[in-house]
């Protein structure tokens, strides 16, 4: 009490002030893989550099992509029984069903399922960057909230870049899926990941700081109670 008597009341106003700010709670945070996507970015370059070895060239029978995608998949549907076509009914001569198994063979299969595998893994690599960071300004405290505002501008316009990157390297890995015979390239640009990695650690400094200051808040209003 006698400890009261003594701030005046500009210090009694400040005090209470602090002691009607509002704890927020702790933001949760979990930072990218980075170095899981650029093992999937750069294992996706490489499968484009993959050729398959044909003693045909069925290029020379089957020109447009969109068929050729039908006929891989007609190959699959006719495996255990191609004495006839199942879809017109015309037979299916050995001689032809012989053409096409020696271009699309076990390494062309293989080829497609490891591209298909790796398409999967670069879509999930969007999801996870376009829902990361969804907070809101006002889970901050006012102190961070200009500062969250103007890192999130930068991480935004950071992962539209990354995001528009993977997007063009799923494309060339679905123009490989009808061009095994021919050699595709993708410039693999590392500092895309390595930009947009060092716009999250300010934004994780920034959370770190904003839940701190939750416990030290918490224990500035125990010293003021004290106090007044």
């Amino acid at each position: 009490a006698g400890k009261a008597t003594q701030l005046s009341d500009l210090e009694r106003e400040s005090k209470q002030k602090q002691l009607d700010e509002q704890e927020l709670a702790n933001i949760p945070y979990s930072a990218l893989d980075y170095s899981s996507f650029a093992n999937i970015m750069s294992e996706s370059i490489s499968v484009l550099s993959k050729t398959i070895s044909v003693k045909d060239d069925l290029n020379k029978m089957i020109i447009d992509d969109i068929i050729k995608k039908w006929v891989i998949e007609g190959i699959e549907y006719h495996e255990d029984d191609h004495g006839k076509c199942k879809f017109c009914d015309s037979p299916f001569s050995s001689s032809r069903w012989t053409q096409l198994k020696s271009y699309f063979n076990d390494e062309s299969k293989e080829l497609r399922k490891h591209s298909t595998i790796l398409n999967e893994k670069l879509t999930r690599i969007i999801q996870e960057a376009e829902k990361h960071f969804n907070q809101q300004k006002t889970d901050f405290y006012i102190s961070n909230q200009s500062d969250y505002l103007q890192l999130y501008e930068k991480w935004d316009k950071k992962r539209d870049n990354f995001v528009k990157y993977i997007k063009d390297l799923l494309d060339v890995l679905h123009i490989n899926e009808t061009k095994e015979t021919e050699i595709l390239t993708f410039n693999f640009n590392p500092s895309i990941l390595d930009n947009l990695s060092d716009t999250e650690k300010e934004i994780e400094i920034l959370i770190q700081n904003n839940n701190s200051k939750t416990v030290s808040l918490r224990e500035d209003k125990a010293s003021i109670q004290r106090e007044i």
